[in-house]
């Protein structure tokens, strides 16, 4: 008979979606879109005021800044809303009950486990030839 014990914790299944969240193509996608959307249409508003004979400088100069800001903080700033979320996610109670012991047992008649939701059992069959 084999077994094995682990614990599941809160910081556990934020580290897993903060993993979840650095690797997942749909997420790059969706923070490169956030990232570079917001500054390419601040420019180009910014250009087309400069453009115009009687505009103010001033307009343009605060439309391209702000657009520089959104370019330099909105990556930081993704990542921590997405880790809020999945913090407030996990604040709910369904989650709560799964965080705890789980238990693993492999023997001869077939592998056992245990968590705090709830116990199973699988029984080994016999494989024809």
């Amino acid at each position: 008979m084999t077994s094995a014990s682990f614990t599941v914790s809160k910081q556990d299944a934020l580290a897993l979606a903060s993993q979840y969240y650095r690797h997942s193509p749909t997420v790059r996608r969706a923070r490169l879109l956030g990232h570079l959307s917001v500054p390419v249409l601040m420019g180009l508003l910014g250009i087309l005021i400069l453009c115009q004979n009687s505009a103010d400088k001033t307009a343009a100069i605060l439309v391209l800044g702000w657009g520089l800001i959104w370019a330099l903080f909105y990556p930081r700033y993704h990542t921590w809303h997405l880790m809020r979320t999945a913090e407030r996610m996990f604040k709910e109670s369904s989650y709560d009950r799964t965080f705890g012991t789980y238990r693993l047992i492999l023997n001869e008649d077939g592998i056992g486990s245990s968590s705090p939701v709830g116990e199973g059992r699988y029984a080994w069959s016999a494989v024809s030839p």
